[in-house]
């Protein structure tokens, strides 16, 4: 499953509309924020879940508040109340713990878009990544090593494995190395800017 492809898809169109309306931020930017924090977010999702503890909590929060993938079936739901922009934040203080800011700066220098913003994109987009991680788990019978396993094989559209993608930019996070990788990652996905 290509995670990252498939929420990209389902998100263009209405989705990104109804994100841009709420954020103030236009659809195209709001779709380049998706496109380059996707692999930011999964990649990181990955490597929390390398460990069995990181794993289990995961599989943990996709029981209790995710199971079944149900926002899928109702995207509406992603706009009606504050509390799933919320669990969007909380999904990224999660996974991303400090190197929020980090995540943040990087993605703004390079779509443009304030940094505020960023994170109003993307606590839209983490309750989707959360749901279809649910619903692949549900349909599959996964358990916390089948959630780990999903997240970690997914790849860049060059082949580079995500993880190890949120890994070099987050360890990084000063060096001009990493932030090419990550505009290298951004142009190839949309083109430069």
């Amino acid at each position: 499953m290509d995670l990252q492809a498939r929420i990209t898809d389902l998100i263009k169109g209405n989705i990104s509309d109804s994100i841009s309306r709420s954020t103030g931020v236009s659809q195209p930017d709001v779709e380049r924020v998706i496109t380059a924090g996707l692999p930011m977010i999964i990649g990181q999702m990955g490597n929390n879940a390398s460990s069995p503890e990181g794993a289990t909590a995961l599989d943990a929060a996709i029981g209790k508040d995710h199971a079944g993938g149900s926002l899928l079936d109702s995207l509406g739901s992603l706009f009606e109340t504050p509390t799933t922009q919320q669990d969007g934040s909380k999904i990224l203080d999660h996974v991303l713990g400090a190197n929020s800011t980090v995540v943040t700066n990087r993605l703004s220098k390079q779509t443009g878009v304030d940094p505020a913003a960023v994170m109003k994109i993307l606590a839209f987009a983490a309750p989707l990544i959360m749901a279809f991680l649910g619903r692949e788990k549900q349909s599959q019978n996964l358990d916390a090593g089948g959630i780990a396993d999903i997240l970690k094989g997914q790849r860049t559209p060059n082949g580079s494995l995500l993880t190890e993608l949120a890994s070099t930019v987050l360890t990084a996070s000063g060096s001009k190395k990493s932030g090419g990788l990550l505009g290298s990652l951004l142009n190839g996905l949309f083109g430069r800017r």
